[in-house]
């Protein structure tokens, strides 16, 4: 038993713990824009006037639509232009490309890790429901995004 100490689930750096804490709240600003587009198309245009109105200020454009700047803080001309051209027509289109890129990050930062891996910034949240919550908040927009955290989840 004395050599079975130590095993354990594998262990985030506090970097990769931040890395899940970001992605998770910038997949959440992408949902969330894509429902304020989808559902209030008067405030839709209002944030796409505001993101045409200062393209290249990232502080400014991150107030507005988070997604479209990296989180770095810098502009992210592919989200910033698919969302400004289809952000009133099509937000699940507008936002797909940010909401990706998190779904990337979550799953490359886990890869590797089990199932009962703890993300000690998300209150010591184990890796499968992370992504098992992300997946579920996912679906109803891009069911795509939710099949790859799902595949993910089972892949710990």
């Amino acid at each position: 038993m004395a050599a079975l100490a130590g095993c354990g689930p594998a262990e985030l750096t506090p970097g990769q713990a931040s890395t899940l804490q970001s992605a998770r709240e910038r997949l959440d600003d992408a949902i969330d824009t894509e429902e304020t587009c989808r559902t209030n198309r008067p405030e839709c245009a209002r944030l796409v006037r505001a993101l045409r109105r200062h393209p290249n200020d990232p502080k400014r454009l991150a107030r507005s639509v988070p997604s479209v700047v990296t989180p770095t803080g810098n502009v992210y001309p592919a989200a910033f232009n698919l969302f400004v051209r289809n952000a009133t027509s099509d937000p699940k289109l507008a936002l797909r490309l940010p909401a990706a890129r998190e779904v990337e990050r979550m799953v490359v930062t886990l890869d590797g890790m089990d199932a009962d891996t703890e993300i000690e910034t998300l209150e010591n949240r184990r890796a499968a429901p992370y992504l098992e919550e992300a997946a579920r908040d996912t679906k109803p927009i891009w069911p795509e995004l939710a099949r790859v955290l799902g595949q993910a989840r089972d892949e710990l």
